[in-house]
């Protein structure tokens, strides 16, 4: 996907997504993102950030508007990286997976089975995989006709970190923005 794309994409997503963002961070008070899968190649994937929600108790997190984070050490990379294929997957795990942290997963048979553990429960996670001391909590929406693949996620501090609870929260956002997406 090219930058010229990507604006208009980033704006549809953002008008249609920011109610339920919103939504999400007033029950979480925590910084919510949102960001789909900029992949001209399975190698070169990276997840774009095209919304976030933030506030003055949310923590500092590293992403920004327009921003590129590895799939592999993301909530919403992980997110992302669950939609996608067997044959596609193989051809991500050709390039070694760079540490972001010393909990940062890099091996492919760890990441696989933390895949599979996303798909079967509805979310993706980490753990201080992209920066020490937070844990994201991420789910991919339903696929809509003309988007590429896209994921929300909320990045919550180790201490307040309630995966139970987050979970579900984030997966009935995903479902609200796939439903209103479609609905446009």
């Amino acid at each position: 996907m090219g930058a010229r794309r990507a604006v208009p994409l980033s704006l549809r997503l953002r008008e249609t997504a920011l109610p339920h963002m919103s939504r999400l961070y007033e029950a979480t008070g925590e910084n919510v993102h949102l960001a789909v899968l900029d992949a001209p190649t399975p190698e070169t994937a990276t997840a774009l950030f095209v919304g976030r929600v933030t506030g003055q108790d949310s923590i500092p997190t590293l992403s920004r508007m327009g921003g590129r984070q590895p799939l592999h050490t993301t909530g919403v990379g992980k997110a992302l990286l669950s939609t996608r294929q067997d044959d596609w997957l193989d051809r991500y795990f050709a390039v070694p997976l760079e540490r972001e942290t010393t909990h940062s997963i890099t091996s492919e048979s760890g990441l696989r089975a933390d895949l599979a553990r996303a798909r079967s429960r509805g979310y993706a996670t980490t753990r201080e995989e992209m920066t020490l001391g937070n844990i994201s909590v991420a789910a991919p929406l339903a696929h809509v006709d003309g988007l590429p693949p896209v994921a929300i996620g909320i990045v919550v501090h180790l201490e307040r970190a309630d995966e139970r609870r987050l979970g579900p929260l984030v997966v009935q956002s995903a479902k609200d923005i796939a439903a209103a997406l479609r609905a446009a």
